[in-house]
C-alpha cells in the first residue's frame, strides 16, 4: 500500500533545524492543495516547490510512512555493510532489511533467510521505497 505521508529525521542534522522530511511533507501538503492555494485554507498564492532528490541515508536516520489507512509504520537505519547497503529495521520487527542509495529495498534477512526477490511476505524486495524525485503533482505506482 502506498504511503501518504513520509517523515524522514536526519540523525546527522541538529532537531532545531528542518529535517528533509519536513519539506517532504510540505510538498506532500502543497501538492494535495494543487500549489494554488495556501495552506490551512488560506487564499495565500503558494509558489510551487522545486523537484525533491532522495537524500544520502546515514546510519540513525528513519523514515515514518503514513499509509492511505491511517496506519503508521517506521524504518529506521543502523549500520553500512561491506558490500554498500544501508541496513534497516522496518514493519517486520523480525527482519533486518538493506537498502541501496536510491532507496531501493534489495534484500531482507528474516528467520534465517537471505531473500532477494519479492515474495507474499515482502513484496518491496527490487522496489523503491518512494519514487524520486518528488515532483508536485506527480502520482507513484
Amino acid at each position: 500500500m502506498p504511503p501518504m505521508r513520509t517523515r524522514y529525521r536526519d540523525a546527522r542534522t541538529p532537531r532545531q533545524r528542518p529535517a528533509v522530511g519536513v519539506v517532504t511533507v510540505v510538498l506532500l501538503a502543497i501538492v494535495a492543495t494543487g500549489c494554488a492555494g495556501g495552506l490551512g485554507g488560506s487564499t495565500a498564492q503558494v509558489p510551487c516547490p522545486s523537484a525533491i532528490e532522495a537524500p544520502v541515508l546515514y546510519p540513525g536516520d528513519s523514515w515514518t510512512y503514513q499509509h492511505e489507512d491511517g496506519q503508521r509504520s517506521a524504518q529506521r537505519y543502523d549500520k553500512v555493510t561491506e558490500d554498500g547497503l544501508l541496513r534497516g529495521r522496518g514493519p517486520k520487527h523480525d527482519a533486518e532489511y538493506y537498502y541501496d542509495h536510491a532507496h531501493t529495498l534489495r534484500k531482507v534477512y528474516s528467520q534465517g533467510t537471505w531473500l532477494t526477490q519479492e515474495t507474499r511476505d515482502f513484496p518491496s524486495i527490487g522496489h523503491a521505497e518512494l519514487d524520486f524525485p518528488l515532483l508536485p503533482g506527480r502520482r507513484g505506482a
